[in-house]
C-alpha cells in the first residue's frame, strides 16, 4: 500500500514570514546579495569568453651572424589561443631554421638558428581563438662583421691613365674602409678620390705614374670584426 504524504506540521512556519521588505537593513542586505551575484556572473562570463591578449609583449632583438636568437611573449585567452608566427607577413614553418616553443605559463618562443642578414625584418606573433585574435610585432637587427666579399682585380695601366680599383664589402654596422699603398694610408685629395657605399669602395687615381705601381692593401672594419685584401697595380 503506497505511503501517504506526511501531514504538514501545524507549527512549521515560512522563514520569511514577518520580514519587513521595506526595512533599511533588509534592503541593504538584499542589495549586497544582488551585487555579489552580478559580480559572480560577470566573472563566470569572463572565464567562459575572453579574447586573446598579450600579457608580456615582444621586444626588438639583436642577433649576431652565425648565432641563434629568440623572441618571447606571453598570451592569455579563453579558450587557449592558437599561436602562429610570421616574418614580414609570411607564415613561419618549423624546421632546422625556426623552432616554436611553449611553456606552462602562457609563454611562446620563436628561435631562429644560424642568424644571417637575410633574417633581418619584422616578426609577428598572432594569437587566435573563437572570440577573436591579437597581434604583436618586433624587429630583428643582425650585427654582421666587416668582410670583403669581392677583392679588387689587379690593374695594368699606362702613364697618364686613370686607375680604378673596386672592392665589395659587407658589414652592419657599416664598415670603414682604408686603402693603403706601400703601407701608407691614402688620403682623398689631389689625384686620389673615393666613392664609398655600404657595399663597395672605389679608389680612383688620376694621371697614373710609375710611383703608383705596387701592392695595395684594403682594410675593412666595424665593431663586429675586420678583414683585409690586396691587389697589384702595374704602370707601363
Amino acid at each position: 500500500m503506497p505511503k501517504q504524504p506526511a501531514a504538514k506540521k501545524e507549527d512549521e512556519k515560512n522563514p520569511f514570514e514577518g520580514v519587513d521588505v521595506k526595512d533599511p537593513i533588509v534592503v541593504r542586505a538584499a542589495t549586497r546579495i544582488q551585487a555579489a551575484f552580478r559580480s559572480h556572473k560577470s566573472r563566470k562570463e569572463l572565464m567562459e569568453k575572453s579574447l586573446p591578449s598579450f600579457t608580456q609583449e615582444l621586444k626588438d632583438m639583436f642577433g649576431y651572424e652565425g648565432s641563434a636568437t629568440s623572441f618571447f611573449c606571453r598570451v592569455w585567452g579563453i579558450p587557449d589561443p592558437v599561436i602562429t608566427w610570421y616574418k614580414d607577413g609570411e607564415l613561419i614553418k618549423e624546421g632546422p631554421k625556426y623552432q616554436i616553443g611553449f611553456d606552462s605559463k602562457d609563454g611562446t618562443t620563436l628561435t631562429i638558428q644560424n642568424v644571417d642578414r637575410e633574417d633581418v625584418g619584422q616578426y609577428t606573433c598572432k594569437a587566435n581563438n573563437s572570440h577573436g585574435e591579437a597581434f604583436d610585432s618586433a624587429r630583428l637587427i643582425v650585427d654582421i662583421p666587416a668582410k670583403v666579399t669581392k677583392p679588387p682585380e689587379n690593374v695594368t695601366a699606362k702613364k697618364g691613365d686613370t686607375i680604378t680599383m673596386r672592392v665589395e664589402i659587407e658589414g652592419d654596422p657599416e664598415a670603414d674602409v682604408i686603402w693603403k699603398h706601400k703601407k701608407k694610408e691614402i688620403n682623398e685629395g689631389g689625384r686620389y678620390s673615393y666613392e664609398d657605399t655600404d657595399t663597395y669602395s672605389i679608389l680612383r687615381i688620376q694621371n697614373a705614374t710609375e710611383e703608383d705601381a705596387g701592392k695595395y692593401e684594403i682594410e675593412v672594419e666595424n665593431d663586429m670584426g675586420k678583414d683585409r685584401t690586396f691587389c697589384a697595380v702595374s704602370v707601363k
